[in-house]
């Protein structure tokens, strides 16, 4: 009786952290808003930006943010999101200094090449 519940608890307590350990690995879905900041905050550490630029990343980034949102509901995100990116770079280029511009390729090919993998 006694090896009996042992094994009863062992079995439950195996479920509960496989069904635990599920939900962790399932991805979170981030607002609009949460991907603005957190890509100003790491374009502003990686890139040095002064606070000039800062605000204007940061408007820029939440406009992105918004339309890529929006685009998710639609047909075609593909071709639509690769529009928007070109927008985006267009704009994020006349903010930024050269030398910080090409930072921020360099960061986006790094970026791609772990996606690729």
């Amino acid at each position: 009786m006694k090896n009996l519940k042992f094994i009863f608890t062992a079995v439950v307590t195996m479920l509960v952290l496989s069904v635990s350990a599920q939900k962790s690995a399932a991805p979170q879905q981030h607002s609009a808003d949460e991907r603005a900041n957190h890509r100003t905050r790491k374009m502003a550490a990686e890139l040095a930006l002064n606070e000039s630029q800062l605000n204007d990343v940061k408007t820029l980034n939440l406009e992105f943010a918004n339309k890529m949102e929006e685009a998710k509901k639609h047909d075609g995100f593909e071709t639509e999101k690769a529009k928007l990116q070109a927008t985006y770079d267009s704009k994020l280029q006349t903010i930024l200094s050269a030398q910080q511009f090409e930072k921020y390729k360099q960061m986006m090919a790094e970026k791609n090449e772990k996606r690729s993998k």
